[in-house]
């Protein structure tokens, strides 16, 4: 806990964005290291990020999509890697903030672009993911 306090005391940190869905979780009765959650109703937002403000926000993600996260920390069991199989689901990556981060730059590159800023971080984290904004569509 005292590096915690540390790192805390030492870069002033504050909430930055607040990140809220709606989760269903399940366990195997039988296996309780084996866990599976899913998540829709993603939302976020970057103003009002206390806690007691409530969990409301903007989509992050369309609302008929759901997350599945499957929990072990061995292996998965074969029953449960039969069904994933049968339903052509496959492993994948994807990360709410993450998600939410490169929407958030994305969003200020497109603004910025507009008012003809100049802004380096984000055009260099955009350059790293490809991403090539439309120039023509917003002049």
């Amino acid at each position: 806990m005292n590096e915690i306090e540390y790192f805390l005391q030492t870069y002033k940190l504050e909430p930055k964005v607040y990140i809220t869905y709606d989760r269903k979780a399940f366990y195997a009765v039988d296996d309780f290291d084996f866990r599976v959650t899913f998540d829709t109703n993603i939302r976020t937002r970057r103003k009002d990020v206390r806690l007691d403000a409530g969990n409301h926000g903007d989509l992050l993600i369309s609302n008929d999509l759901w997350v599945m996260e499957v929990k072990t920390s061995i292996s998965v069991p074969v029953w449960f890697s039969a069904l994933l199989s049968e339903a052509c689901a496959y492993s994948s990556s994807f990360s709410k903030y993450g998600t939410e981060y490169k929407k958030f730059i994305k969003n200020q590159d497109t603004m910025n672009i507009i008012r003809g800023d100049d802004v380096i971080c984000s055009k260099q984290f955009l350059k790293q993911h490809q991403y090539q904004p439309k120039v023509q569509s917003l002049v």
